[in-house]
């Protein structure tokens, strides 16, 4: 198959994606509804409490069906975030697909939504219409790279900032686009990796809450994609993104919750920044809004990382493994780390990756904007 037909796939796919977040979100009584507290293994341990919605799960099917329907070599190969299995709050539990029809679809939805004709048809609707892509590269008909279908495989995390986005409140965002929280953060992720080599080769993201109108009140997205694949390195991201000039040094973002240890560590060299959101904060690394993302605990996992990755690509930077570099500075220094270690480093999607990553989570990441950036982190490590 060609990669720029998968890229347009999955940016179909995004927008009704899009759609079934808004759709959800609109109504604060039926979001209330529609909210499982995950237990045992799909929990995130990071997490006191962690949810999946009816958006996540209808989402993920919804996305899974269409690209296999488009590319049939690929069904075996979809892989996200959450089960199918969704339990509403009147303790009713429903097996999420999509069916053959809407009007089928609409049947099975309106056991979860406890009977509502309305949203049960707005979201039938949603997932069955045909969707067109946002637009993308002029150029993108010039690439002609394949690759194929059976080696391609696709991780989703249906909604990103779960947490934000049930509790739907607007953030307050900067002068580079940042905000540390709200629904700004929450984002639709869909990333394509080559099996034989665990590189992501596509990355698709869609924040469906970007910015809000205060005079409508309805919100607009924001797209960003990316593909690294052989030679192809094409992206949405304007190569002239520029951060606002008030910080004098690099910038990471964190979580509020990273150890004071790596804080104390990186704050010398580096303005730190604090976001929600693990996905949110890969894309403001790869949208160059930030210089770098740290992490340092195992609270992420390959269905955050595989989109945004494949974006960092496209843009000249990187995701790695943050245990594993911080191993090879302690045990060669920073002057040996060769741009080969960087790519052994780098976090994989290969089979023998995802069989190791199902319910377990990444030893923490670094996501840097450049290799320059990413030396002057290493540097930091080991000062």
């Amino acid at each position: 198959m060609k990669v720029c037909d998968l890229l347009v796939s999955m940016l179909q796919a995004s927008m009704k994606a899009r759609d079934v977040a808004r759709i959800i979100r609109s109504e604060p009584a039926l979001l209330h509804l529609l909210v499982e507290e995950k237990k045992g293994a799909e929990k995130n341990k990071r997490f006191v409490q962690d949810f999946k919605t009816l958006a996540d799960v209808l989402i993920q099917q919804m996305v899974s069906h269409d690209i296999a329907t488009q590319f049939p070599e690929m069904e075996g190969s979809i892989f996200g975030e959450e089960s199918n299995q969704f339990t509403n709050a009147l303790g009713e539990t429903t097996t999420v697909r999509l069916c053959d029809t809407p009007e089928q679809t609409k049947h099975l939805l309106k056991d979860v939504l406890d009977d509502n004709e309305e949203a049960a048809l707005l979201l039938s609707q949603a997932v069955h219409r045909q969707a067109t892509a946002p637009h993308v590269a002029e150029n993108l008909d010039a690439v002609h790279a394949t690759i194929p279908a059976d080696d391609v495989g696709i991780w989703i995390d249906p909604i990103d900032s779960t947490a934000q986005y049930i509790r739907g409140e607007v953030g307050q965002v900067d002068s580079d686009g940042v905000t540390n929280g709200g629904l700004q953060c929450v984002a639709v992720l869909i990333g394509a990796f080559q099996k034989s080599t665990g590189l992501p080769i596509v990355g698709v993201a869609v924040q469906p809450f970007w910015e809000l109108d205060p005079a409508s009140q309805q919100w607009s997205d924001n797209v960003t994609w990316g593909v690294s694949y052989q030679d192809v390195r094409l992206t949405s991201i304007s190569k002239c993104n520029q951060k606002s000039a008030s910080y004098s040094l690099p910038s990471i973002v964190m979580s509020t919750s990273e150890s004071d240890a790596v804080k104390q560590t990186l704050s010398g060299n580096f303005q730190l920044r604090f976001a929600s959101g693990a996905g949110y904060k890969l894309l403001c690394t790869a949208q160059r809004r930030v210089d770098a993302y740290v992490l340092s605990k195992s609270s992420i996992y390959v269905w955050d990382c595989c989109a945004p990755h494949a974006i960092l690509r496209a843009t000249g930077g990187g995701l790695v493994r943050f245990q594993d570099t911080v191993t090879t500075l302690k045990t060669y220094g920073v002057d040996k780390v060769s741009d080969e270690t960087v790519k052994d480093l780098q976090v994989s999607y290969s089979p023998s990756a995802v069989a190791q990553s199902c319910g377990k989570s990444i030893n923490g990441v670094i996501a840097y904007s450049s290799r320059g950036v990413l030396d002057k982190i290493m540097q930091s490590l080991v000062e």
